[in-house]
């Protein structure tokens, strides 16, 4: 995945997360991201629900 959204990125495409509203998951996967990805995605600006309900 991160491949086709650095793909789309290259093109001038949006990047995956334009806004910055993520999930907690979602930033955590982002920081454990390697530096030259995280750093094509927003900053963390916005808490957002879960989408997976929590078991």
């Amino acid at each position: 995945m991160h491949v086709v959204a650095f793909g789309l990125q290259v093109r001038g495409l949006p990047r995956l997360h334009g806004d910055g509203r993520r999930a907690e998951l979602g930033e955590h996967r982002r920081r454990g991201l390697r530096e030259h990805v995280a750093s094509r995605t927003a900053p963390w600006s916005e808490r957002v629900p879960a989408m997976t309900p929590a078991e």
